[in-house]
């Protein structure tokens, strides 16, 4: 992980401990803290990822210890995009059928409700930003037709 200040120099950097993604990793933007997500080998074989989160500070410091993120439908592969609001954290995922889900982390890492479909059919891969109070999901459709955006009330 980098630190790149405002113009443009490394401020510093650091390797997360104990953190080999496997299968990739995402700093969730808009956080206070680092909360990083990455792809894990959860099982004895080299193929049984799962996801998982973590707290940090800026310098590396360990805040929290690895969580599993489980139960959700897409557990196990990296989140298109990571958004904090708050204390929480909402994660877009591409599910199956091709449509993007946005999931709802509680501050400790634990899923809260559901996971809510943000676009159905050839949507996948939907990235969300804040703006304010709210999130914005923008996605293309899969033939490359038209671009699309949806305000999400968390």
């Amino acid at each position: 992980i980098v630190s790149i200040a405002l113009d443009g120099t490394v401020a510093g950097s650091f390797q997360p401990p104990g953190v080999v993604p496997p299968g990739g990793a995402r700093l969730v933007s808009g956080a206070d803290d680092l909360r990083l997500l990455y792809v894990a080998n959860c099982g004895a074989t080299l193929s049984n990822f799962c996801l998982m989160w973590q707290r940090m500070s800026s310098t590396g410091a360990a805040l929290s210890s690895p969580i599993l993120i489980d139960g959700s439908p897409t557990a196990g592969l990296l989140p298109d995009s990571a958004v904090a609001m708050g204390a929480d954290s909402y994660l877009s995922f591409a599910a199956a059928g091709w449509s993007s889900t946005l999931v709802h982390l509680a501050s400790d890492g634990s899923i809260a409700g559901d996971s809510s479909v943000i676009a159905k059919g050839a949507s996948a891969h939907a990235v969300i930003v804040r703006q304010g109070s709210n999130l914005v999901a923008g996605w293309t459709e899969t033939d490359g037709s038209r671009i699309e955006v949806a305000k999400l009330a968390p």
